[in-house]
């Protein structure tokens, strides 16, 4: 199952959100005793942001493969940023992120979607002229993360359109960051959209995340907020690709 997150302008967070939900993936995994090759790929072309978060370091995964545009390349450029978290990562550098989703636009899609189990994409602010645009094409769900208020709600009905087009009949969904001042509810009816929930506003968990990773019983990321909230918004995302018709 391949979930692609996307915002709008002004919206907070995809990365982390990204992240947090395919950080519980990993923790669900565990108890089933199942691993697979890569559980969050960066797909942003303004640059990625997991490198300086985590502090890992080294030649972009998904520039090193897409230079071959192979897809058995691109599933052996993971590294574990934050840790327990199997990641492909992009450039932090625009001008090279750009250039590397657009050259691994035709692989990365067919790759991860082969992947089995979740594997969730960070595909940052999405904007219908980009050309990178179509790096949604081949995801089972679309979430679009959202800010509750009427500023983030009005800069994602801009692109709501032009997203459902791009991947219809694939379901688009929202996520709010926080419940304030308007619960995620409230956010969907507005858009006319399906809400799966909305993540935690938890600075700490969110800290907790880059710094600890995931596997550790005692560590904060756990009994954090946002990882409990990112538990329910990841059960609501499965149960919305369940209930989808094929394509």
């Amino acid at each position: 199952m391949l979930v692609s997150l996307v915002s709008a302008k002004g919206s907070p967070g995809v990365t982390t959100a990204a992240a947090a939900l395919a950080a519980v993936g990993v923790e669900h995994r565990r108890t089933k005793n199942r691993r697979q090759p890569v559980d969050l790929a960066e797909l942003d072309p303004a640059g990625g942001d997991v490198e300086p978060l985590t502090g890992v370091t080294g030649e972009s995964g998904l520039l090193r493969a897409a230079s071959e545009l192979r897809a058995e390349t691109l599933l052996s450029q993971v590294v574990e940023a934050p840790r327990g978290v199997r990641s492909l990562l992009v450039p932090t550098s625009a001008l090279e992120a750009n250039a590397t989703v657009m050259a691994a636009l035709d692989v990365w899609c067919a790759a991860l979607s082969s992947v089995g189990g979740m594997v969730v994409a960070d595909a940052g602010r999405w904007e219908r002229a980009h050309p990178a645009a179509a790096r949604l094409v081949g995801s089972d769900v679309v979430a679009v993360v959202c800010r509750p208020d009427a500023r983030g709600v009005e800069h994602v009905r801009h692109i709501l359109t032009d997203v459902r087009g791009l991947v219809w009949p694939v379901p688009v969904v929202v996520i709010t960051v926080g419940s304030h001042p308007y619960g995620d509810a409230e956010v969907a009816a507005s858009l006319g959209l399906t809400s799966v929930g909305a993540l935690a506003w938890d600075p700490k968990g969110a800290t907790a995340l880059w710094a600890e990773g995931v596997g550790r019983r005692l560590g904060r990321w756990p009994s954090s907020a946002l990882a409990r909230s990112a538990r329910t918004v990841l059960g609501e995302l499965v149960r919305v690709v369940w209930k989808a018709p094929a394509a």
